[in-house]
């Protein structure tokens, strides 16, 4: 996916995963780039919905209008809506 020019030049590219491995312990990880807490919050949507081997990735760019906290709800909706699509 980094490999696609416009997501790796994009402001932010926040994710969470959740693995179950080959001893049937679940792995599991976030990433914020830059938006403090949010990897936690996607993590935390896959934890609740019980999601495992799924990873969950929200590209934000920059559009020069500060959005404060709302990001966050953003960030959250975009992912809870493509994982209601699979």
């Amino acid at each position: 996916l980094m490999k696609d020019k416009a997501v790796a030049g994009a402001t932010h590219n926040i994710y969470a995963y959740r693995i179950q491995g080959d001893d049937g312990k679940c792995i599991e990880g976030s990433k914020d780039d830059g938006e403090h807490g949010a990897g936690y919050q996607l993590l935390k949507i896959l934890r609740d919905r019980g999601e495992i081997n799924t990873m969950v990735i929200v590209t934000r760019w920059f559009g020069s209008k500060h959005l404060g906290k709302r990001r966050f709800e953003c960030i959250k909706d975009t992912a809870e809506n493509a994982l209601n699509i699979i």
